[in-house]
This record gives C-alpha cells, sequence and structure tokens, in this order.
C-alpha cells in the first residue's frame, strides 16, 4: 500500500511539473497547494 503511494506521488510530481513547463505556473502551483491539502489530510 505505502509503495502504491509513493508511486502516486511521484506521478502527480511529473505531472506538475510537466504542468509548469508547458507555461501554466500558476494553475500548477494552485493544484500543487491542493495536492498537498490532500496529503496533509491523510
Amino acid at each position: 500500500m505505502q509503495k502504491r503511494m509513493i508511486v502516486l506521488a511521484i506521478a502527480i510530481m511529473a505531472f506538475i511539473l510537466g504542468l509548469i513547463y508547458l507555461g501554466q505556473g500558476d494553475f500548477a502551483r494552485e493544484a500543487w497547494r491542493d495536492i498537498w491539502g490532500v496529503f496533509g489530510g491523510l
């Protein structure tokens, strides 16, 4: 189960980095905050 969470976190980070790379930095920052809020709530 823990391994799945790590893989998921890496996939999310890669997705966010992709958004930043595509020049959608503001949206990515908002999403990043939301995601960390979710992780913080676990």
